[in-house]
């Protein structure tokens, strides 16, 4: 099975039935043949969402620039297509709100419209009462697009992601701690949290394959308080920004630090987010370098500008993952690869540039390498795993 194409479809059902209500939820896990080679994961709506992705720096830092780049590229009809999709789904669900079907507020006789939310917050905040127009309501549209275009896209390359690992001979073991740790799924979802083997499956795929590793730019302001760096020199140097600049992060540079993450950090190791007991290390000294940790993890950003559907995602991976494997057993196809690497070894990266080869034969860390783009993706758009029952 092709669980690229599978998370891509679980997580656009799931964002688009809590954006625009579960009425108008898609359902791609089903309507698509995952299992078909070729089929599934090259659905154009899809394709579109990817290339658009990959436009992020003219989005952020140069949109005039676009359409030309998007036209150069020959990107431009597939984006059309999945914003023209966004646009229509958008309008189904509109219309029963403005037929008074379903109402943007719980009572005894209306459905609540997650759309009627954002149309009446958006609304006050930047028109107050008056109608609402054209214009305004592609701005609207464009607000729950951002939603659900990020997030599947990072959902799904992140749980595509932590399968890959955990099929990994050198990684079987994660498959069988698992299972014991969710024999038993929860029906309180709260307690997916306390579990630590889960948990830390989940943390350590965020931190090495974060979905979007690229870079993250902000200018300083010309206004308000000084801000200063500190130089990673001997003496600890402090330097002011000055305003204006632009400065960035990445994800992908920050999680490879090993201070704080220890060794080897370009390699998954769950371990890493559980208390050491090997080496005695104390409940307190375990607290102390979670939250350094912690507090170096970039996968969601961080500020008044992070993730707004970070509880959502993480609850959905912890969810489907804690499912998967209290069921089933994974392998990666050998027919998709037959040169599994035993041990374990560096995650890489690269690139697939335009009119590069589409296909790399060789082992499944050179087929898993993360697109080296704004957000990333599995470089050859595909990955094959084996599903066994556990019983």
């Amino acid at each position: 099975m092709n669980v690229y194409s599978l998370f891509l479809a679980l997580a656009l059902d799931v964002v688009s039935g809590f954006e625009y209500g579960p009425q108008y939820s898609t359902n791609f896990i089903t309507d698509l043949d995952h299992t078909r080679e070729g089929k599934a994961h090259r659905n154009e709506l899809f394709l579109g969402f990817q290339e658009s992705s990959s436009m992020w720096f003219y989005t952020t830092l140069a949109p005039m620039l676009w359409d030309t780049v998007a036209r150069w590229y020959g990107i431009g009809e597939k984006s059309a297509k999945s914003q023209q999709w966004i646009w229509d789904k958008f309008q189904e669900a509109l219309k029963p709100l403005q037929q008074g079907i379903i109402g943007s507020s719980t009572n005894d006789n209306t459905i609540v419209s997650p759309v009627g939310n954002v149309l009446s917050t958006m609304y006050d905040e930047k028109i107050g009462k008056g109608p609402i127009s054209q214009t305004q309501f592609r701005e609207i549209a464009s607000e729950i697009a951002d939603h659900v275009i990020a997030g599947h896209e990072t959902t799904g390359i992140t749980l595509t992601y932590i399968c890959w690992e955990l099929s990994r001979p050198c990684n079987r073991h994660w498959q069988d701690k698992l299972f014991e740790e969710c024999k038993t799924v929860p029906s309180d979802l709260q307690r997916l949290d306390q579990m630590p083997i889960l948990h830390s499956i989940v943390q350590e795929a965020c931190r090495l394959h974060s979905a979007i590793p690229g870079s993250e730019p902000r200018y300083v302001p010309q206004e308000g308080p000084k801000f200063e760096a500190t130089l990673r020199d001997k003496h600890g140097t402090r330097v002011e920004i000055p305003p204006g600049t632009i400065v960035s992060c990445q994800p992908w540079s920050l999680h490879l630090l090993e201070t704080p993450f220890g060794a080897n950090p370009r390699q998954f190791n769950p371990a890493r987010w559980l208390r050491d007991e090997t080496t005695g290390e104390t409940e307190q000294e375990y607290e102390k370098r979670l939250t350094k940790m912690n507090n170096s993890m970039f996968t969601f950003g961080q500020g008044n500008r992070m993730c707004l559907g970070m509880n959502l995602a993480l609850m959905e991976m912890k969810y489907c993952i804690a499912q998967l494997y209290s069921r089933y057993t994974t392998d990666i196809s050998p027919e998709w690869c037959n040169k599994v690497y035993q041990q374990q070894t560096d995650s890489l990266m690269g690139t697939s540039g335009r009119g590069r080869a589409t296909s790399i034969k060789g082992t499944d860390v050179d087929m898993m390498r993360m697109a080296d783009t704004y957000t990333t993706r599995p470089l050859m758009n595909e990955c094959w795993l084996e599903f066994s029952s556990r019983d």
